[in-house]
């Protein structure tokens, strides 16, 4: 689980570029890295209303 903090895209975005950037999904499609980037910048974007 990745938890919205303070910075905008410091968090599931910088995790999911980290898991590219050292080749953790290589081989993915196109449409994967698409797809997962939209779920990361959503988490991202995120805030807790309770």
């Amino acid at each position: 689980m990745v938890r919205p903090g303070l910075v905008p895209n410091g968090g599931a975005v910088h995790l999911f570029q980290a898991g590219i950037d050292s080749n953790l999904f290589l081989g993915q499609s196109q449409q994967f890295f698409d797809y997962v980037m939209g779920l990361a910048v959503a988490a991202d974007a995120a805030s807790r209303t309770c």
